[in-house]
């Protein structure tokens, strides 16, 4: 069998099969999960701490090489105020709590900025304000530094883990 085409009918005809192959699927594809609001946010969702002050943090979205896990780890280490040798990276499971668990066009850190900033500084408000209960002193007293809630008029200090 010889079927002959031309070069303008292949491509005219490849794209149009592409087109509809891809229309199809995205017709079909079920409802996006789209990531909670950043008012919305559990930060143990992300964030755990382990007694031994090892802070693990659950990335939402996956390294393909760019860095995104360390660029947001840096993030959230700042935030805590905490080497960024004592957080653990880990993907996120497959929860519709995490939103799309998704990684494209490089925008993991500009899409996540926000999150991970209200993330790490609400986990590091938590520690302040248990530390402030324990001692039984004003949260104004307590400040955070190098993972450790330290109390500014007796120099009283607690590891986060």
């Amino acid at each position: 069998m010889n079927i002959k085409t031309s070069r303008r009918n292949f491509l005219k005809s490849t794209s149009l099969v592409g087109s509809a192959i891809f229309v199809g699927f995205k017709l079909n594809s079920p409802n996006i999960i789209v990531a909670k609001d950043v008012s919305e946010l559990d930060p143990q969702l992300y964030i755990s701490i382990s007694p031994n002050n090892m802070i693990t943090f659950k990335v939402p979205n996956i390294e393909l090489g760019q860095g995104t896990h360390t660029g947001q780890a840096m993030i959230i280490a700042e935030e805590l105020e905490v080497n960024l040798e004592q957080v653990n990276v880990v993907n996120a499971p497959p929860d519709p709590q995490y939103g799309r668990l998704n990684t494209g066009g490089s925008g993991s850190i500009r899409k996540n900025f926000k999150k991970l900033l209200q993330v790490g500084a609400s986990t590091k408000e938590t520690l302040l304000k248990a530390a402030a209960k324990i001692w039984n002193v004003e949260l104004e007293e307590c400040f955070a530094k190098n993972g450790e809630v330290i109390h500014k008029n007796s120099n009283r200090s607690l590891t986060y883990g």
